[in-house]
């Protein structure tokens, strides 16, 4: 099982983020950890910052080469950027250099959309952020996508998303997912 995050208001400046529609597609690209991992037939869940938003099958994924906007520190080159909100100037990079207006860069990736179709069931009660992390068999605060150990999370699953029942059995009997990591 996956769980992949959404961001909706991202304060990293890195990159332009992604198109995503929680209910039925979920995007990302190679330069995301663990991009080539998912697959059709995963039982994944989708969340935002701060709670699960659903659980779904992944029933497609295409993918197609493609352009990446990531914009980078002019002093060193990092990707690793901040907008400020009041603070100026308004950017900040990771080794604390501040500048107006960061380099553009494009690079070549390969776009992924994993599509649920019908098979996404939404969230009737919040399961915490905390709560989903503390499933990762790899936690990493930096991953938008992050492998789960669904043994874990499963009575917070089935409580939050009645109508996810089948897919969290399916994926607590291997169906698609992983039980241990390699």
């Amino acid at each position: 099982m996956w769980s992949m995050l959404i961001v909706t208001n991202p304060q990293y400046a890195g990159n332009l983020g992604y198109d995503d529609e929680p209910a039925l597609a979920y995007r990302y690209d190679s330069n995301v950890p663990n991009s080539r991992q998912v697959a059709v037939g995963d039982v994944v869940l989708i969340r935002d910052a701060e709670r699960l938003l659903g659980i779904a099958r992944v029933e497609a994924i295409d993918a197609e080469k493609g352009e990446k906007r990531l914009h980078r520190c002019p002093v060193c080159r990092d990707s690793g950027l901040k907008r400020r909100a009041v603070k100026l100037p308004e950017y900040r990079c990771d080794s604390g250099h501040e500048f107006d207006t960061p380099l553009a860069e494009d690079v070549v990736v390969t776009r992924y959309a994993a599509h649920f179709r019908s098979s996404f069931a939404g969230a009737m009660s919040s399961v915490p952020k905390e709560r989903i992390r503390a499933a990762a068999f790899r936690p990493n605060g930096q991953f938008a996508i992050e492998e789960i150990d669904v043994q874990a999370i499963a009575g917070d699953l089935r409580e939050a998303v009645p109508g996810g029942r089948s897919l969290i059995n399916a994926a607590l009997n291997g169906g698609g997912t992983r039980t241990a990591p390699d």
